[in-house]
């Protein structure tokens, strides 16, 4: 197959699962009664109190997610850069744990802590503290969202700033010591305004992550959100012009956000030139340090290990009603895994989604870092930005388009959602885990020399030859690591599980794990297996991905 051809097939795939579901959305939002172009969807969602409120809560959800996701980073990142102290290793693994507890799972155990006869509350009671049980989620339901959000996302933010951190040249802070600056000069002067494309990377993504993230909320009850709403719409069928007007807001949101950082990392990347090529050495913690930052941070490692430790525990228990403890253990629920109807059904058609979309990764990302890297040109680079397009269209944003973008059309009869989930969600789950391939493959091929394929090429092999025996062999570590993260997201995938598989038969592991929820005898526990297994699945490919690309596992979390 050609270059160009290639190149074709590859703009026609994001034609039809990428700008033609969001079409439909912008179709419904601006669609006239009379066939023509109106904004009368947005007037009424102007005058929809509970919307706009939704909309506010979102924003707010999202900012102070990211202020304390900044909060924390900042001081987090230089002290794992610059400092070298007993322990970091390990607690540097057990901050970065909350990458692997998607908010949905984490969510179930913070409700088991925090409800109002949870654990903590049982054991505020019994310790005579409180007379009358606290309402943590109920009383203050936003702070809950956020919290677990800030908790789950900072590890994103982290890894950007330390990769940031690490590569400032430390001869910039001795000239400027030399010039008589003192540290927080130092710091505003030089430090900051280096590292602020590595943090507006970073943040952009906690920020549209906050924003559109479903699953905490649904487990928190908590329905004020503009993504929980525009989720509601979706399984209702709506095709409310207000709701296509909110989708809209979103998107554009999301959309413009992403685009301004991409711009934004680019242009200070091409003015600051040259990376120094010299790192600066982490010099021994203090004293200060190690009376005041190694306790804050080992209550920080407890505090992002808790709903890890409430999972667990909640999948073992054989019974915990109104006690601060499990009252027993089994391992019982484990094996339910694969015998009850609706974890078996969530987990066998998971691992058939998400193994068909990651083998769809696999053929894309490659393909298309291969022309961004080999070839180059404005059709490589616009592939390219399609490909990471997804990570500014938010799952809840593409499940609404995905939903009903084909009824009417030919492809009907294998795109609806009604008719079967398996071809829709495989297309869905390629789309939104592909900029992980992508990024993964990119890294590789350029470090992969030229010279060698052309070699291959001059001694007469072919082009897919010279990629199936000298490429993928030297891109193989980079492939197995994208190829994972693809895989293990999709298996945990939130919003396109819950919209766009109505039918029981279909039903992957998140929507089998929200269902479960609601049975008040052991489904919370079956669930709580379910979740700690995709945990122990994520958890594995996060290790494994790490070790293959290196400190370039953050720019895979970034804008």
């Amino acid at each position: 197959m050609s270059a160009r051809l290639g190149t074709l097939l590859l703009y026609a795939f994001f034609a039809l699962f990428l700008a033609w579901p969001v079409g439909h959305v912008l179709h419904g939002a601006f669609a006239a009664p009379d066939g023509g172009l109106s904004l009368r969807a947005f007037g009424m969602l102007a005058r929809n109190d509970v919307l706009l409120e939704s909309i506010g809560n979102s924003l707010l959800v999202a900012a102070a997610a990211t202020t304390l996701c900044t909060l924390l980073c900042f001081p987090l990142a230089h002290l794992f850069v610059s400092r070298e102290f007993r322990g970091k290793t390990v607690l540097q693994a057990l901050l970065l744990s909350a990458l692997v507890l998607p908010p949905f799972v984490a969510a179930i155990g913070v409700r088991q802590l925090f409800a109002r006869f949870g654990s903590v509350n049982l054991a505020l009671l019994r310790a005579g503290l409180v007379d009358t049980p606290i309402d943590f989620l109920g009383g203050h339901p936003l702070a809950g969202v956020i919290a677990l959000e800030t908790l789950h996302l900072y590890p994103i933010l982290f890894l950007n700033l330390a990769a940031a951190l690490a590569n400032v040249d430390p001869s910039l802070h001795e000239a400027a010591e030399a010039a008589g600056a003192g540290r927080w000069t130092r710091w505003r002067r030089v430090t900051l305004p280096l590292v602020l494309p590595g943090w507006f990377a970073g943040a952009i993504v906690v920020f549209i992550f906050a924003l559109t993230d479903v699953g905490s909320p649904l487990v928190f009850d908590v329905h004020g959100l503009a993504a929980v709403q525009i989720l509601d719409r979706a399984l209702e069928g709506s095709r409310d012009p207000v709701g296509y007007a909110l989708v809209v807001v979103v998107l554009l949101l999301c959309a413009g956000l992403f685009l301004a950082g991409r711009r934004l990392t680019a242009r200070e990347a091409a003015s600051q030139g040259v990376k120094g090529s010299t790192l600066a050495r982490a010099r021994p913690l203090g004293a200060a340090g190690r009376w005041l930052g190694l306790p804050a941070l080992g209550l920080l490692a407890l505090l992002t290990l808790l709903p890890h430790v409430s999972i667990a525990a909640l999948a073992f228990s054989g019974s915990w009603f109104f006690s601060v403890l499990p009252q027993e253990l089994t391992t019982r629920h484990m094996g339910e895994v694969l015998t009850h109807p609706i974890a078996y059904l969530g987990v066998r058609n998971s691992l058939v989604y998400a193994s068909l979309a990651t083998v769809i990764d696999l053929v894309l990302g490659l393909s298309i870092a291969w022309l961004a890297v080999r070839r180059g040109g404005r059709a490589a680079r616009g592939l390219d930005l399609l490909a990471t397009l997804p990570l500014a269209v938010p799952g809840v944003v593409l499940a609404f388009g995905y939903s009903g973008a084909w009824i009417g059309t030919p492809l009907e009869r294998w795109l609806d959602p009604a008719r079967g989930a398996l071809l829709l969600l495989v297309i869905g789950y390629s789309v939104r885990r592909l900029p992980y391939v992508v990024r993964a493959a990119d890294a590789g091929l350029r470090q992969v020399p030229v010279a060698l394929e052309e070699a291959a090429r001059n001694l007469g092999a072919s082009g897919p030859t010279t990629l199936r025996r000298v490429t993928i062999p030297l891109l193989a570590g980079n492939l197995v690591a994208g190829g994972l993260l693809a895989f293990s997201f999709a298996m945990l995938e939130v919003s396109e599980s819950l919209v766009l598989a109505p039918v029981k038969a279909d039903y992957p592991i998140a929507k089998a794990i929200y269902l479960l929820l609601g049975d008040i005898a052991e489904g919370p526990q079956v669930a709580c297996a379910m979740g700690l297994i995709g945990t122990a699945l994520l958890a594995y490919s996060l290790l494994v991905a790490g070790r293959l690309l290196g400190r370039s596992l953050g720019e895979l979390f970034r804008a």
